[in-house]
């Protein structure tokens, strides 16, 4: 680990931070090792879990409904930034932060949203990552950005949850634009010229080949602005539903259009359900993630830092100023 912070130009870290992070680095590691190779790009991965879940199973295929958009394959972007080394292993779209052999489906997915523990493990690591790029002064926050920087953020940001933000932020912009000209995510067919030179300047992108690429990148990214549009009538910071859902980032954005539907249709349904606890616990959380995403931890410690699992949920959380 502090070989790659040498090589990263980063500041060693305190034996606390480097407690937290150690089981992290060594799924890295392990994932390396497995693969022969550096920081593993995503169909490496896929490869790997799917040897593992089953030795007959076959890769996906596109399918009717996925236009083939939403299934996983290398991008213009993999071969530069497979090379950029990186110190958080779960916060890769290559990795998974629980590896599990069975796939779980849209529904599971969306049951075990918003659980306590899926929750905690999520902004317990981006608290402590936050922690150590204090250090460092890294505070530009997503929404301040315009389109060219959040495109390059999306291609190249590692911690999950800042990851997802910029997705989510990145896919709010893109098809903003693209709702003026009347186009939705959800929208094939052929999109005309002048749409496309008008959101590639926007992006300041001048190699109109890679307009298929961008547009599959919005196309995966928008299964955040949906999800979020589910709370934005209820919560002050309705994205902290990012920090609420399990499995790695690409695998909730490589769900085809159908497997989505049926994804949200069940997060719809069980916020329906008395007493389940989803709402009061993104409320209590929400506090907290805006800090995280913000970067305006303060310098205090906080119980979601402390060793006492024995905490409840809402003090674990809390995040005051």
């Amino acid at each position: 680990m502090g070989i790659r912070l040498l090589i990263a130009g980063r500041p060693h870290l305190t034996q606390d931070e480097s407690n937290t992070l150690m089981p992290l680095f060594r799924e890295r590691v392990l994932a390396e090792l497995l693969a022969a190779s550096l920081d593993p790009s995503e169909s490496q991965y896929r490869e790997l879990e799917l040897k593992e879940s089953n030795a007959s199973e076959t890769p996906p295929q596109a399918t009717e409904d996925s236009d083939g958009s939403e299934v996983l394959s290398a991008n213009p972007d993999d071969d530069q930034n497979n090379n950029q080394s990186t110190l958080f292993v779960s916060e890769s779209e290559d990795s998974d932060p629980v590896p599990i052999k069975k796939r779980m489906s849209p529904e599971d997915i969306a049951f075990a949203f918003a659980d306590e523990a899926t929750m905690l493990n999520t902004l317990r690591e981006a608290v402590a990552i936050e922690r150590a790029m204090q250090k460092q002064q890294h505070n530009s926050t997503a929404e301040s950005q315009d389109l060219a920087t959040l495109w390059l953020m999306v291609r190249t940001e590692k911690r999950v949850l800042k990851q997802r933000y910029i997705h989510y932020e990145f896919s709010r912009q893109f098809w903003a634009i693209m709702e003026d000209c009347k186009r939705s995510p959800h929208d094939r067919g052929p999109v005309p010229k002048a749409i496309i030179s008008k959101v590639m300047d926007r992006l300041e992108v001048t190699d109109r080949a890679l307009w298929k690429h961008i547009l599959k990148r919005a196309r995966k990214a928008s299964i955040w602005t949906e999800l979020i549009d589910i709370f934005k009538d209820d919560l002050e910071h309705p994205s902290v539903v990012l920090c609420a859902v399990p499995k790695a980032t690409y695998k909730l954005e490589a769900l085809t259009r159908s497997r989505r539907k049926i994804f949200l249709e069940t997060i719809r349904s069980r916020l329906k359900e008395p007493k389940n606890g989803i709402m009061a616990r993104l409320k209590v959380a929400s506090s907290l993630y805006w800090a995280v995403i913000q970067s305006s931890l303060s310098t205090d410690d906080l119980p979601i830092e402390c060793a006492d699992e024995d905490l409840p949920f809402e003090r674990m959380v809390s995040f005051g100023k």
